[in-house]
């Protein structure tokens, strides 16, 4: 409401092809509604996870008041349509983690972003079910930048190797 909107407007943009919600936890949803109501906007991806708050409840009912469809993104499923970047989706698997300790953050999603030579892996706040998960793939990890998982709080030895996987430039 007091950053990515006024920033948004001041560069003269007022459409959006799409969000992605990573998972349902504030800090990941808090704003996203306001983004929504003030913007147009014609795809809104998430994990098709929910939770019972008041951050995500409004993000649900600003995209019913604007007709704009959820699609549900998991593993080995691609976003198509933009010319020259390739999107591919590494997490939350078709069965989500259940019974870990934070299993909203284990099925968050996992994008990698790929626009000619560069690529960008986005981790959202995956946690080390999640990691080894993705790591298990078999998909090409190797990225030039990534968004350290859970903003690189507690990095623990899979997470280490998830790293050392990846090999990004920059972190």
């Amino acid at each position: 409401r007091w950053v990515i909107s006024p920033f948004l407007w001041h560069k003269g943009i007022t459409k959006i092809d799409a969000v992605v919600l990573t998972h349902p936890h504030a800090d990941h949803v808090g704003g996203l509604a306001t983004v929504v109501n003030n913007f147009k906007l014609k795809y809104a991806f998430d994990n098709g996870q929910s939770l019972d708050s008041w951050a995500y409840k409004n993000y649900i009912l600003a995209l019913r008041n604007k007709s704009i469809s959820r699609q549900i993104l998991t593993s080995g499923k691609e976003i198509v349509g933009y010319p020259e970047v390739k999107i591919f989706i590494f997490n939350p698997p078709t069965d989500f983690f259940k019974n870990t300790a934070a299993d909203e953050n284990n099925n968050s999603i996992v994008v990698k972003i790929i626009f000619k030579q560069v690529s960008f892996l986005l981790c959202a706040d995956l946690e080390e079910e999640g990691a080894r998960g993705v790591l298990g793939s078999g998909q090409d990890l190797n990225s030039t930048f990534i968004k350290v998982p859970h903003h690189g709080s507690e990095v623990k030895e899979v997470e280490k190797i998830f790293l050392e996987k990846i090999n990004p430039r920059v972190a």
